[in-house]
């Protein structure tokens, strides 16, 4: 079911380690954080997805809709998604 999903998390995960790469050298140590901790919910939402609770609302498990997943996989909660 989140087939597609898994996939985008796998491209993103890609992308954000290149970055990251890219901006090891880098003098501002913000932007090296920023792109770690977007590398972080990526992780956590392979994680999630591998162990079988993606998708599941952290703060009322409740499950969260696919569509809304789709806009935004690495959200921990279906209020993240009304805020991003």
């Amino acid at each position: 079911m989140y087939e597609s999903i898994r996939h985008e998390l796998l491209v993103m995960r890609d992308e954000l380690k290149r970055s990251l790469y890219r901006n090891t050298a880098s003098t501002n140590p913000q932007v090296r954080q920023y792109i770690q901790d977007d590398l972080d919910d990526v992780e956590r939402a392979l994680l999630k997805l591998e162990i079988g609770v993606f998708g599941v609302d952290e703060s009322t498990g409740a499950q969260i809709p696919y569509h809304k997943l789709s806009a935004l996989p690495t959200a921990r909660t279906e209020e993240e998604i009304i805020y991003h």
